[in-house]
């Protein structure tokens, strides 16, 4: 049951998440920033810094590192890359494709 509701909250539509990405997608930047911005921290400050404060300053520091990414460098990049195309029709079956042992017509 549990599987249930979590795929159909997974799968809902919610209005306000709808719009949630609208300012950019931050989210890989500051996955790709924070290790590197903690152990940074944690270098520059001998070690002497409370799980709290790592947690605090790591966190403010790898958003801001996240959002300078995605303005400075993702959104220009991401226009670079192709666009995909989409086929119209139905697609067919290669000649002498060989199915369960049987052969499908051309």
């Amino acid at each position: 049951m549990l599987s249930y509701f979590a795929l159909s909250f997974g799968f809902a539509s919610f209005p306000i998440l709808n719009r949630w990405d609208r300012p950019g997608d931050f989210s890989y930047g500051i996955y790709l920033y924070a290790f590197p911005i903690q152990q940074t921290l944690w270098y520059l400050l001998d070690g002497r810094i409370s799980a709290s404060e790592m947690i605090v300053s790591s966190l403010v520091l790898s958003i801001a590192a996240g959002v300078g990414s995605w303005h400075l460098v993702e959104k220009h990049a991401l226009k670079l890359k192709p666009r995909r195309r989409i086929k119209v029709g139905g697609a067919r079956p290669a000649v002498g494709l060989v199915i369960d042992g049987g052969e499908v017509p051309p």
